[in-house]
This record gives structure tokens, sequence and C-alpha cells, in this order.
């Protein structure tokens, strides 16, 4: 596999370093995908850019943004923003989008979008949408496969301790210890 480290010019004069591109991924920024870097390329199909993004990531997930998706064991997802799935270790198909979303242990195809939404221990296939909804142990399921299928949509939705198959939705609904199968509305 053919890999070229290039410095580029750019039209304001100032420099930009780190770019790597090969036939099987991309990395631009310092230390962006050091792990796709060490691996056979032919199995990481990835695109890493910014400081340290994706750097021990050897799948096919799409990290952009400073250390997003920087130990991330999945292998795909798609990482954006300032320590977006930053140590994200359990499963694949999720998307972070936000400063520290889904910052660590995400479920299976999970969605966190915002910033610090299911920030720790998000449960499969859960969705966090809002600042900091589902922030902390969304679905209890701690990450595993057997917890989660939650929703907690608006700012502080479903915050902490949201359980197992529960819905959130609006500011503050559910906002701590939601007890599994429950819905909760914020009221106006």
């Amino acid at each position: 596999v053919k890999m070229s480290v290039e410095k580029h010019t750019m039209p304001d004069g100032s420099k930009m370093t780190g770019v790597v591109k090969d036939q099987a991924y991309v990395a631009a920024g310092t230390g962006a995908g050091g792990a796709m870097r060490a691996v056979d390329q032919s199995s990481s199909k990835a695109v890493a850019i910014g400081y340290y993004a994706s750097q021990q990531n050897k799948g096919w997930a799409v990290s952009i943004g400073s250390l997003a998706g920087y130990s991330n064991g999945s292998t795909t997802g798609v990482l954006l923003g300032y320590k977006a799935g930053y140590q994200h270790s359990f499963g694949g198909q999720n998307v972070a989008i936000g400063y520290e979303a889904g910052y660590t242990c995400m479920g299976q195809s999970c969605v966190s979008v915002g910033q610090g939404a299911g920030r720790t221990d998000q449960g499969s296939n859960s969705v966090a949408i809002g600042r900091t909804a589902g922030e902390t142990s969304q679905g209890k399921g701690g990450g595993s496969q057997w917890g989660g299928s939650c929703v907690a949509i608006g700012a502080l939705a479903g915050m902490t301790s949201q359980g197992d198959q529960c819905i959130a939705i609006g500011f503050r609904a559910g906002e701590t210890n939601q007890t599994d199968l429950t819905t909760r509305w914020a009221h106006g």
C-alpha cells in the first residue's frame, strides 16, 4: 500500500502538515489515524481529521475533530466534534456529534447529538439529542448489548440514570433516575 505524508501551503500562506493519503484511508492532523498507519491498511477504510483524531482506531470510522474517536475500539461510526467518541469502546454503527458526545462506552447502534449527549455508559439502540441528554447511564446498559433502547430528546432529558426502554422528551424530562419502561414529558 502506497502512503505519503505531505506538507501543503494554504492560500493564506499558512502550512498544513500531517496529511496521509493512500488507497484505504485519509488522515490529516498531528497524530491523526495513528493505528491505521501501523496495521495492514487494507483492513482500514477510515477518515481521521484533527489533532490525534482516531489515534487508536483500526476500523472504518469517520472521526473529525481534535481527539475525536481517540481510542475508539469500534470499527464503524461517525464521530464529529472535540472528544466525540473519545473512548468509545463497545458497539459499532454509532453516531456522536458534539463536544464530548458519546465520550465513553456507547453500546451498539446509538446516536448522541449535542454537548455531552450520551457521554457515559449509553446502552445499545439508544438516542440522546440535546445538551447533556442521556449524559450518564442511559439505558443502564453500560454499553452492553442487553441494556438500552432509550430515547432522550431535549436539554437535560434523561440526563442521569435513565432506565431501559424509556422515553424522555423536553427540557429536563426524566432528568434523574427514570425507571425502566416509563415515559416522561416536560410540561411548559
